[in-house]
C-alpha cells in the first residue's frame, strides 16, 4: 500500500513576514481562527479519512511552532539550524526528513510537500494530485541507489505540482533594473490580445512526488515527468504578507456567504 510522507515545512526565520506560520487565519469549517501551521494538518487528516495512508510530519526548527500541532503528531526532533536558513532548499529538507523516516520507521513511497503558506488548498485538491500520480505507470527497473536511502526503482520517477492560473500571459512580464529601465525577456513569444495568448500558470506550495523522483530530480520540474493539478485562485492564495492574509480571510468569508466588512 502506498504510504505518503506529508511534510509540512514551517521554519521560524521568515524575514518578509516575521512569525507568519503562527499567524491566525479563519474562519475554518468550525468557524474558528487557527494558526497557518495547523491548516495543512487538518486538511491531511481529511485525506487520511478517505483511506490513504498519510503520515503527517511537521518539519520545523521552532518548538513554539511544534507545540501548535496536536501532541500525538508533534515532531520527535526539530529541524537542525543549517536546514532552516534563508538558503535552505525544499530538496535539502525533504532528503533529510526522508532519511530519518526510512531509517527504521516506515518505507514511504511518496512525498507530499505542503506549505502552511498555502492554507486554502483543500483535501479535494490533494486527492486530485494523488489520483494523477497513481494513474501514471511507467516500466519499472530496479537498481542500487546512490543516496544512502536504499534501492531506486527507475521508471517510477513522477511528480505532480499544484498550479493556479496566472492573471496575465507570461510574455507580458518585465524585469525592472535599478536605473528604472525595463526589459521584457519573453517578448519573442509575441504580444497581442490576452485572449490570444497561451494560458499561463504559476505553482503554489504543494508538491507530490515518488521517492524515486525526489532522489533523481529534487523538486525541479522535469518535462514529461512532472504533471499538474489546477487549483482555482480562491484556494491558491500564497501568504507572504499581512495583506495576503486579509485576502485569504476574504475568500474564506465569501465562501461561507459572510460579509467582508
Amino acid at each position: 500500500m502506498t504510504t505518503i510522507l506529508a511534510i509540512v515545512p514551517a521554519r521560524s526565520g521568515s524575514k518578509g513576514y516575521p512569525g507568519k506560520n503562527m499567524a491566525l487565519l479563519g474562519p475554518d469549517k468550525e468557524g474558528k481562527r487557527k494558526p497557518l501551521v495547523r491548516w495543512p494538518y487538518d486538511v491531511l487528516g481529511e485525506v487520511a479519512e478517505t483511506g490513504h495512508v498519510v503520515v503527517r510530519h511537521l518539519s520545523t526548527d521552532s518548538q513554539d511552532l511544534a507545540d501548535l500541532w496536536p501532541k500525538v503528531n508533534r515532531p520527535e526532533k526539530l529541524r537542525p539550524p543549517e536546514l532552516a536558513r534563508d538558503g535552505s532548499t525544499a530538496e535539502d529538507v525533504i532528503r533529510y526528513e526522508l532519511e530519518f523516516f526510512r531509517n527504521g520507521y516506515f518505507d514511504t513511497t511518496e512525498v507530499l510537500w505542503f506549505q502552511p503558506t498555502s492554507p486554502l488548498v483543500n483535501a479535494q485538491d490533494i486527492l486530485a494530485m494523488i489520483k494523477v500520480l497513481d494513474q501514471d505507470t511507467y516500466p519499472d527497473r530496479t537498481g542500487p541507489g546512490d543516496s544512502g536511502l536504499g534501492a531506486v526503482h527507475y521508471g517510477r520517477e513522477r511528480a505532480v505540482i499544484a498550479v493556479t492560473p496566472a492573471v496575465h500571459p507570461l510574455q507580458w512580464g518585465m524585469y525592472r533594473h535599478e536605473d528604472g529601465t525595463v526589459e521584457n525577456p519573453l517578448h519573442e513569444l509575441g504580444t497581442g490580445q490576452r485572449q490570444e495568448q497561451p494560458a499561463a500558470y504559476y505553482p503554489i506550495g504543494v508538491f507530490l512526488a515518488t521517492v524515486e523522483y525526489v532522489l533523481a530530480h529534487g523538486t525541479a520540474v522535469v518535462p514529461g515527468l512532472t504533471k499538474s493539478v489546477v487549483v482555482p485562485r480562491e484556494r491558491a492564495v500564497d501568504i507572504d504578507t499581512e495583506d495576503d492574509l486579509l485576502v485569504a480571510e476574504a475568500y474564506l468569508r465569501n465562501s461561507k456567504g459572510e460579509s467582508r466588512d
